[in-house]
């Protein structure tokens, strides 16, 4: 993965406190296990997670720290949560997604593509070894 920088890595960390955030405000508030765009679901838009975090970038540029959190969610060996953040029309993530570990697909085949985002999106969903807090140290 090669080093981040510390502006970068207290970015991801925000981001990742934010989806954190959001998965256990819908466990909690026992929303259905869907792929559904908050409140029907689980899934977050770009934008929304953007705000939400308080970082100064566009959503349309969120790949850079949504990568780190899926070498931060394999390292430490849970489903990507980044798999829950989606375009808000479409409702899928991405190209950038694709190349990110745990969801990385070389083929620019669409039915594959979803394919695997939706089982990625789903463990997500049902895992709950995801800690309520975290602090990133690389």
């Amino acid at each position: 993965m090669g080093q981040i920088m510390e502006h970068d890595l207290t970015i991801t960390e925000a981001v990742l406190k934010s989806l954190l955030h959001h998965f256990w405000y819908a466990r909690d508030n026992r929303l259905p296990k869907t792929l559904d765009l908050y409140p029907k679901g689980y899934l977050i838009s770009y934008g929304h997670l953007m705000d939400i975090s308080g970082v100064p970038i566009d959503p349309r540029n969120a790949g850079g720290p949504l990568f780190h959190v899926a070498s931060y969610c394999e390292q430490s060996g849970w489903p990507p949560i980044n798999s829950l953040v989606v375009r808000s029309h479409e409702r899928y993530p991405g190209d950038g997604y694709f190349s990110a570990p745990g969801s990385i697909v070389s083929s620019s085949d669409f039915v594959e593509r979803m394919t695997v985002w939706d089982r990625c999106a789903r463990q997500c969903v049902d895992f709950d070894g995801y800690p309520r807090k975290i602090s990133i140290s690389y």
